[in-house]
């Protein structure tokens, strides 16, 4: 039986833009753009006086709530996801915050995330994407 070559050191002469290695109709795009339309003016108030510079907090935003729609809510997995994974190498913009950072980011902005979480649902409720109900357990 005949197999297609198979090289491992194949290489690009230009590297892939990953915009193009995303489909068209993937989760990720949504994510995206429904991040882009909230106002995050909340996350972006809060001055850093020293240090390194912090990461944009809307695309902290946007591997969270991927992440999380992904059911991957540990830092540690996010932050591994943003070294190897396509989908959030694009959502990162290729930046990868350790899992202190992402972990940091979520704990020092809970009751603004919870906020924009709850946005970010009914955003995508009204665009038919989810369904909410009740969810009832017996016992």
């Amino acid at each position: 039986m005949p197999y297609l070559d198979y090289n491992q050191s194949n290489g690009y002469l230009l590297p892939p833009y990953l915009e193009e290695l995303i489909s068209a109709d993937h989760v990720a795009r949504v994510v995206n753009k429904v991040v882009d339309l909230l106002d995050i003016r909340e996350l972006t108030s809060q001055e850093k006086i020293e240090g390194r510079p912090a990461y944009h907090p809307r695309m902290m935003l946007k591997i969270l709530i991927y992440a999380y729609s992904q059911k991957m809510p540990s830092s540690r997995v996010i932050a591994r996801r943003c070294a190897e994974d396509v989908v959030f190498m694009w959502l990162s913009g290729t930046q990868k915050p350790d899992f202190r950072t992402i972990s940091d980011f979520r704990k020092n902005n809970i009751k603004v995330l919870k906020k924009l979480f709850k946005q970010v649902v009914q955003i995508c409720q009204k665009l038919g994407m989810v369904s909410l109900g009740l969810v009832a357990i017996d016992g």
